[in-house]
């Protein structure tokens, strides 16, 4: 099982960067709230197994791709109010 849970947080690291990659700001920030659910999911399952190194590695993940998606967003210069689509 910690094996499972390594592989899945080296493969989620991956998949961020592929986020940061995403050149439509509003795609990358809903990209990387994917990124922090699936992150939730595996830092619960983690935590059910006992393995905290994993779960706070995850939480990590999860802090950083919601930081991703509010800097996405801040940065298309949009108002959220006229444009609230991706907000």
């Amino acid at each position: 099982m910690v094996v499972f849970v390594i592989a899945a947080a080296g493969g989620a690291w991956g998949s961020l960067d592929q986020v940061r990659a995403e050149p439509s700001l509003e795609k990358r920030s809903k990209l990387a709230l994917d990124n922090a659910g699936e992150a939730l999911k595996a830092a619960r399952e983690a935590y059910r197994s006992g393995d905290t190194a994993a779960a706070e590695a995850k939480a990590g993940e999860i802090e950083e791709s919601v930081d991703l998606a509010y800097q996405s967003l801040v940065e298309t210069g949009k108002n959220p109010r006229q444009s609230p689509k991706w907000f």
